[in-house]
């Protein structure tokens, strides 16, 4: 079975919040747009444009995770009319790290966790209002981190504008998808929390084929695409002879009375390695990163 590798861009039209472990009154957000989060946003728009017919989110949502594969959208920047992602990596010397795509080995062109973060976030406080009193409620008070619309300027004496954040990631799609061209049609997109208020709203501005995912080569002609790398650019269950970090997910599953569920396995998270080279990886249905190596 052959599959079909998309590239696509999205720009923020607001601010983009999705949501992460907390850490005191401060709810922290991730840096990018986990897939889950994606196919649950696709199919909650294309179920909403069946013609003449309530929306079939379940029936819809099954459809589109047999048939396409998402991986994580990361932050991206604008560079001489073309848009490069910053992707995450380890370095065993300095933990997490950013590197600019077709960086390959140019460290000017990487950039600590925290420093990031500080380019990328800002906080906005909130709390919860007691309907009885009309007043806030107590002990609620808290600040949310969220993905701001533009970058916060570089230290540079050269980089003093401000530039928009843009969303890349790739979409893989089974050859004949009854999706593709529904997904291809959607130009803007409501993702993350509070989108009732506005948050989260990204504006399509690329769909276009390509050979290869983040410059990892792609198999494109096994019953599911095999892509061929040194890190993960998804989270991925606990394998052997990996660097990186390690977190427990998890989330809600509607259709399962609404247990709370995923707690039963940890992941390494998106640019995590292996030392000892590149290795074989499937994206699964849920977007997490699997070692095709049975011995991992």
């Amino acid at each position: 079975m052959n599959w079909e590798l998309y590239r696509w861009v999205w720009v923020l039209q607001s601010p983009l919040s999705v949501g992460t472990l907390p850490s005191g009154s401060l709810n922290r957000c991730h840096l990018y747009i986990p897939a889950r989060a994606i196919w649950g946003a696709i199919t909650a728009e294309v179920a909403r444009r069946s013609d003449g017919h309530f929306p079939d989110y379940a029936v819809i949502g099954n459809g589109i995770q047999e048939e396409i594969r998402f991986t994580y959208l990361f932050p991206a920047v604008k560079i001489n009319q073309e848009w490069k992602a910053w992707l995450p990596c380890y370095m065993e010397d300095k933990g997490l790290c950013w590197q600019l795509e077709d960086a390959n080995d140019d460290f000017n062109n990487v950039i600590s966790n925290q420093i990031f973060r500080s380019r990328l976030l800002y906080t906005r406080p909130g709390t919860s209002i007691n309907p009885e009193s009309d007043s806030a409620e107590e002990g609620s008070l808290h600040e949310t981190e969220c993905i701001q619309i533009y970058w916060s300027p570089s230290e540079e004496k050269n980089n003093k504008q401000y530039q928009q954040i843009g969303m890349i990631g790739y979409v893989l799609v089974k050859s004949n998808s009854l999706y593709i061209d529904s997904i291809k049609e959607i130009e803007t997109l409501l993702i993350g929390g509070d989108t009732r208020y506005g948050f989260g709203k990204l504006r399509q501005v690329d769909f276009s084929n390509q050979s290869y995912l983040f410059n990892n080569t792609v198999n494109l002609s096994n019953s599911e695409p095999i892509i061929t790398g040194r890190s993960v650019l998804g989270h991925t269950a606990t394998v052997k002879n990996m660097s990186g970090d390690i977190e427990a997910l998890a989330g809600w599953d509607y259709l399962s009375n609404g247990r709370l569920k995923g707690f039963e396995k940890t992941y390494w998270t998106p640019g995590s390695f292996s030392p000892d080279g590149q290795s074989d990886w499937k994206i699964g249905r849920h977007g997490h990163w699997e070692n095709v190596n049975k011995n991992s």
